[in-house]
């Protein structure tokens, strides 16, 4: 989890007070034991490893590949409504359309 923070792929948000709390007050001590309470913490530890592993299941019943589609027409979409409210002189050629 500390790890995916540092790199920037997983974020908490700013409502989620008691996580927040939690992992400024988070600590190892010497032997080794870790800083109590840790519920919130654990929650989200146990969540991330059943998204990274497949566990859970979608909120919505939909892959991971037809969220990559979706988005990828959402996108497409979004360029080409920018390609149309560019001016004449703006626009590119494009052989395929």
């Amino acid at each position: 989890m500390r790890q995916m923070m540092e790199l920037g792929t997983f974020h908490i948000n700013e409502n989620c007070v008691e996580f927040l709390r939690e992992v400024k007050n988070y600590y190892v001590d010497e032997r080794g034991r870790f800083s109590d309470p840790d519920d919130c913490i654990d929650s989200a530890r146990y969540a991330l490893l059943g998204c990274l592993n497949s566990w859970s299941e979608p909120y919505d019943g939909k892959t991971p590949q037809h969220r990559m589609a979706e988005a990828r027409e959402r996108m497409r979409a979004i360029k080409a409504a920018k390609e149309q409210n560019k001016p004449q002189w703006k626009t590119t050629f494009n052989p395929v359309s």
